[in-house]
């Protein structure tokens, strides 16, 4: 995977999970985004050989990356993680966070990226977190930073 073509994959991958969210949210979600990257969030005591693991990352969250700093943060080597969950998770007054759900095994093996057959490479767009309230066709909040 290559910086430029991960980056292009965020990109729609961003965009596609914040039209989602915006399907299901009261507020108007900002277009430009930060970022709240789980490492390591997949269960891999089991590897397979084309796949690499770095352990460092376990247990690690960062907080309100920007773009380039995730691009940075998820390729390495020409591998990234086989699956990324995005999902927008809060509000700020200038940007909506995203959360990242990452997979601990990175691969440079396009084929074991569990969205490529839908054209996104490791991106899963997923819902909002749903709030205990949450009636199907009603909108709700996200929560909001300053």
């Amino acid at each position: 995977m290559t910086l430029t073509d991960f980056a292009s994959l965020l990109d729609r991958a961003t965009v596609a999970a914040l039209t989602f969210a915006q399907s299901m949210v009261s507020q108007s979600l900002p277009r430009d985004a930060r970022y709240d990257v789980f490492l390591n969030q997949s269960f891999d005591e089991v590897v397979d050989a084309s796949s690499t693991l770095f352990h460092q990352d376990d247990n690690r969250v960062l907080k309100l990356l920007s773009r380039d700093a995730v691009i940075e943060c998820l390729v390495r080597d020409k591998c990234c993680p086989e699956w990324i969950d995005i999902l927008a998770c809060a509000i700020a007054p200038d940007f909506t966070v995203m959360k990242l759900l990452c997979c601990g095994r990175f691969t440079a093996d396009a084929s074991r990226l569990y969205y490529q057959s839908a054209g996104m490479g490791p991106f899963g767009i997923k819902s909002p977190d749903l709030p205990r309230s949450f009636q199907d066709g009603k909108l709700f909040p996200l929560p909001t930073i300053s």
